[in-house]
């Protein structure tokens, strides 16, 4: 992909002006697409650093290097992991043990997740988590 300067050195003369005015407009978007990019990738890893500075308070002052915090989020995502699969075991063996107890568990639970996902004012929107934690059964 040529780049703005490319293209305008490229144009034969400014006897068209909608020719630069085009390539300016086109210039304009690409420039506006790559800050975009750089701007949710800034995000991302900052993000990323307040998680790994909150789980390493020893080394919160320090700016941690990208490799400890790429190799902190995959131990994360594999531990995710892990326990969402022993999770679905769990719930497997229990649906097997006690299916209408699960039933009424999981009725509460679409509740909660149904009053979560309606748009609502953020006071009604903190008790309604507040209300999926208690039906999770989780602890504020």
């Amino acid at each position: 992909m040529k780049s703005i300067v490319e293209r305008l050195l490229a144009l034969p003369s400014c006897e068209d002006p909608n020719e630069i005015l085009n390539a300016a407009i086109t210039g304009a978007h690409e420039i506006r697409s790559l800050q975009t990019a750089a701007h949710l990738r800034r995000k991302a890893d900052q993000r990323a650093i307040e998680a790994w500075q909150k789980t390493h308070p020893e080394k919160a002052h320090l700016p941690p290097n990208h490799e400890d915090v790429v190799m902190w989020l995959m131990e994360q995502h594999d531990q995710f992991e892990t326990r969402l699969k022993n999770a679905h075991h769990d719930w497997l063996a229990e649906l097997d043990h006690d299916p209408d107890a699960l039933r009424t568990e999981n009725a509460q639970l679409l509740g909660a997740l149904k009053a979560l996902l309606t748009p609502q004012t953020p006071a009604a929107f903190a008790q309604a988590m507040t209300n999926a934690r208690a039906a999770a059964g989780e602890k504020e």
